[in-house]
């Protein structure tokens, strides 16, 4: 029977530590980089130290932006038929479903 999990050895862990100060814009900056990466703070400086590529994943920031569309229809939507400016939810619901089908194919 093999084991599950593996000891790493000294030289496979994490037992370094630095400390780097940043100013508070620059930091800001540094986790706004890291983020877009999908990324945390350590392993986007890791990679960048070892000169590992850290690809920016775009497409998680235009499904991110593309759900924020939606939600901003769906409260239009909402504010509209309360107002009683609008009465046909389905010509609504079809702009959604798009909005969402074209979220999907981003995805892929």
């Amino acid at each position: 029977m093999t084991k599950l999990f593996v000891k790493k050895t000294s030289e496979e862990t994490f037992s370094e530590k630095v400390l780097v100060k940043f100013t508070p814009s620059g930091m800001r900056n540094l986790k706004k980089q890291a983020a877009a990466r999908l990324l945390d703070v350590s392993e986007f400086i890791r990679r960048a130290v070892e000169g590992r590529r850290a690809d920016v994943r775009y497409e998680v920031n235009v499904i991110i932006e593309v759900g924020k569309l939606i939600r901003a229809v769906n409260l239009l939507r909402k504010d509209l038929f309360e107002m009683g400016l609008i009465d046909d939810e389905a010509k609504w619901a079809e702009v959604r479903n798009e909005a969402i089908k074209a979220m999907l194919r981003i995805e892929k």
